[in-house]
């Protein structure tokens, strides 16, 4: 299955080109040459953006990469953590309390 983000990231560059998505678009162009380095950039700047836990949270349960404030050393860390839609909170095997978790972005797909 592929994932979200690199769906997202091919129907952007379709609708830069006016079409509804990927698929249409290939339909009618499927010749040309930069379409797929078009969507390897809109990819790669979906993967690189972090959303603040106050804008929005995520809207699937899966493992999150986090960025978070500790108030005891006054320091900024990542960590990865679980988030869980039902009680709308990420667990992490750091304990960390919701609050001090401030962005959160989607882990990259490993490599095969």
């Amino acid at each position: 299955m592929e994932n979200k983000q690199l769906q997202q990231a091919k129907d952007t560059v379709a609708k830069k080109h006016g079409y509804g998505n990927m698929e249409k678009f290939l339909t009618n162009n499927w010749a040309k040459e930069d379409i797929f380095d078009q969507v390897a950039i809109e990819y790669h700047r979906l993967m690189s953006e972090w959303v603040s836990v106050n804008e929005r949270l995520p809207e699937i349960d899966e493992e999150y990469l986090l960025y978070v404030y500790d108030e005891d050393m006054e320091q900024y860390f990542h960590s990865v953590g679980y988030f869980e839609k039902s009680t709308k909170s990420f667990n992490t095997d750091l304990c960390i309390e919701m609050k001090f978790i401030l962005f959160w972005k989607e882990l990259p797909q490993p490599p095969k």
